[in-house]
């Protein structure tokens, strides 16, 4: 699995944010319209004990471009290349319980 983002050209994500991935779901929909969403545990780092990296990385703001790939033998097909539409987060109160949702729609929208 490869995911890119980007405000214009989807690039890698920070092995920190990538590490922290606990779902990717892609939903594809000939009748209505497609869409994503990558959960991450959210934690704050010690650098950045203020605000989760996951919320701070401009990669994961609204509007920005997302693709997700899968690698099949040597072949990347494309699941979906579309938007964010909206990032949510759900606050714990145990360790490690927080996560950070990136929503997003394809790019028809």
């Amino acid at each position: 699995l490869t995911i890119l983002a980007g405000k214009t050209i989807p690039t890698p994500p920070p092995r920190a944010n990538t590490d922290s991935i606990s779902s990717v779901t892609v939903t594809n929909s000939d009748e209505a319209r497609s869409g994503f969403q990558i959960v991450f545990q959210a934690g704050r780092a010690r650098a950045n004990f203020l605000d989760f990296p996951q919320l701070t990385n401009n990669q994961f703001k609204p509007n920005s471009r997302v693709q997700i790939l899968v690698t099949l033998g040597v072949l990347p097909q494309v699941l979906i290349d579309g938007y964010i539409t909206d990032k949510q987060l759900s606050p714990s109160t145990g360790a490690g319980g927080s996560t950070v949702a990136v929503i997003g729609e394809d790019i028809s929208i």
